[in-house]
């Protein structure tokens, strides 16, 4: 936890943003539960700006003895380019799902395939669905 300036440099009408991140985590049946709240700032590169989110997850985690994993997560998320002088801030929501299955492949690579759907609001309703996969390394 902790806190974030936001405003132009050098300018008097800057704020100040709580942020952080908070996670609760139980063991449920075969997997591990987690619900999860998360409150960050990060520049938005290229456009000069800043921008806030607040995100809450719940997710489902199964892993097996022989190091193979599936999570299965769904979130909620509200972000906000903060308002500095003349500027309103604008609104989007974004809401989805991620399915992640890994399994390793020896004791450092492994292989990883992720499904995810997500939808974004704001001025525009924004649906998006993809699949990835990947050779991951541990080391």
């Amino acid at each position: 936890m902790g806190a974030t300036r936001l405003g132009p440099a050098g300018a008097a009408d800057a704020r100040w943003r709580v942020v952080g991140d908070a996670a609760v985590r139980e063991r449920a049946g075969r997997g591990l539960a987690t619900l999860r709240y998360a409150r960050a700032v990060s520049q938005v590169y290229g456009l000069g700006s800043v921008l806030g989110s607040d995100v809450v997850a719940a997710g489902y985690d199964v892993a097996t003895r022989r190091g193979s994993r599936c999570l299965l997560e769904v979130h909620r998320g509200w972000f906000t380019a903060p308002s500095g002088g003349q500027r309103s801030s604008q609104r989007v929501a974004s809401s989805g799902s991620t399915l992640i299955v890994s399994t390793p492949l020896g004791s450092v690579f492994g292989l990883e395939g992720q499904v995810f759907a997500r939808r974004n609001t704001g001025l525009v309703s924004i649906p998006t669905r993809g699949t990835s996969v990947s050779i991951t390394y541990r080391y």
